[in-house]
């Protein structure tokens, strides 16, 4: 087995960044907020820094969601003094997402975009998340007018011998993320809803907070 290791300095997981709020912080809409002004006291660097994060997250969403990237717990994640927010563990991928024993299912949104994040940005009213929202919505588009280059790509990796890129079943999984039979209008609207959807969703921050203990206790 090979790979690729990257330092990532000046970084942590956003479990670390949870965990500095105690055993409850995957619940507190404030953590990361805090985390990034704490590293960025003057405003300027401060302004920069949510700009930075609005920007990575929306190229985070797009890019797990079409990778279909699974095993997104908090350890997995990680955000740099600079505002950067980026995923490091790419061992689950094209929709072979993570389970619980019993066969409960883990990961239940396309990508991981909870409250901590969106109060960054201000919250689903805020300038930021407005902007937010509009880059990973114009990353999605552009993404769909190259989904042949993606789906070439990856075919040409199938003798690698990846037990999770097999053949097209598994690269099907780009073809229907991008919905190449709709309108770039439509795709728009339906990458809005999903982030919205994603929001909405209760159980990533109980799947964080259970990491957490596991690791605690572990």
């Amino acid at each position: 087995m090979t790979g690729i290791l990257q330092m990532v300095p000046n970084s942590v997981t956003t479990a670390e960044v949870h965990r500095r709020d105690g055993m409850m912080g995957t619940f507190k809409d404030p953590s990361f907020s805090d985390w990034i002004r704490a590293n960025n006291s003057d405003p300027r660097s401060h302004k920069a820094a949510v700009d930075l994060f609005g920007r990575s997250c929306a190229g985070y969403c797009v890019a797990t969601c079409v990778l279909g990237i699974g095993d997104r717990h908090n350890d997995n994640i990680m955000i740099a003094s600079s505002g950067r927010y980026f995923h490091i563990d790419f061992g689950h991928f094209l929709g072979h997402l993570k389970y619980y024993k019993l066969g409960i299912r883990r990961e239940r949104t396309p990508f991981v975009f909870t409250n901590e994040m969106a109060y960054v940005l201000g919250g689903v009213e805020g300038k930021d998340f407005a902007k937010f929202v509009d880059t990973a919505c114009t990353a999605y588009c552009v993404l769909r007018r190259h989904m042949h280059l993606l789906v070439s790509l990856l075919l040409l990796m199938v003798p690698a011998d990846m037990p999770e890129l097999t053949g097209r079943d598994d690269i099907n999984h780009i073809v229907t993320t991008l919905a190449p039979e709709v309108s770039d209008e439509r795709a728009r609207e339906s990458f809005e809803q999903t982030i919205h959807f994603c929001l909405d969703s209760r159980f990533k921050r109980f799947d964080n907070y259970l990491h957490n203990i596991a690791h605690a206790f572990g």
